[in-house]
């Protein structure tokens, strides 16, 4: 199955949303896999900002959970082979939401 996920670094960021593509075997893979791409996000601006590193943190279990409170991750839905990412994401720019495309 194919899932249509978003990923961010989110708290006072504000941060763009990462949109992807993924085949997953359940919901469950697919938000895992959206938690990853969440996890990228924040990845990108770690040991800045206040964003911890993992050698900043004491375990790599208090570093997920700095993690963890910053980003925002979901499965938006379950798409076909026919989904146009492309044309998703510019709609998105254009509307400001997804929810006009999960009808």
């Amino acid at each position: 199955m194919k899932y249509l996920i978003m990923g961010k670094l989110g708290g006072s960021f504000g941060g763009t949303e990462l949109f992807d593509v993924v085949e997953a075997k359940d919901y469950n893979d697919a938000s895992l896999q959206s938690w990853f791409l969440a996890k990228e996000s924040y990845q990108n601006y770690e040991g800045n900002y206040g964003l911890l590193t993992l050698d900043e943190c004491e375990s790599e279990e208090e570093y997920n959970d700095e993690v963890e409170s910053w980003i925002e991750y979901e499965v938006i839905k379950e798409v076909d082979d026919n989904f146009d990412l492309d044309e998703f994401e510019n709609n998105y720019k254009i509307k400001g939401d997804y929810e006009w495309k999960l009808i």
